[in-house]
């Protein structure tokens, strides 16, 4: 996946702007893979869960019938 064209509005824009300058990095790409990066650490176990879920739900029900014995 390659370029992506983003419209984050003025005030987010001022703020990219700004966390650039005040936080050390060299461009608004660079800063905002930064967060991604982040969101991706984050989140990753719970997104691998839920999609392990989703496709347990999916499979349908077990033709074995299971009690609690």
């Amino acid at each position: 996946m390659g370029r992506k064209t983003i419209d984050f509005g003025e005030t987010l824009g001022r703020y990219i702007d700004f966390a650039v300058k005040q936080g050390g990095y060299k461009t608004e790409a660079e800063y905002l893979r930064y967060l991604v990066r982040k969101d991706e650490d984050q989140n990753r176990e719970f997104l691998l869960t839920k999609a392990a879920i989703q496709e347990g739900l999916q499979s349908g029900v077990s033709p074995k019938v299971r009690t609690a014995e």
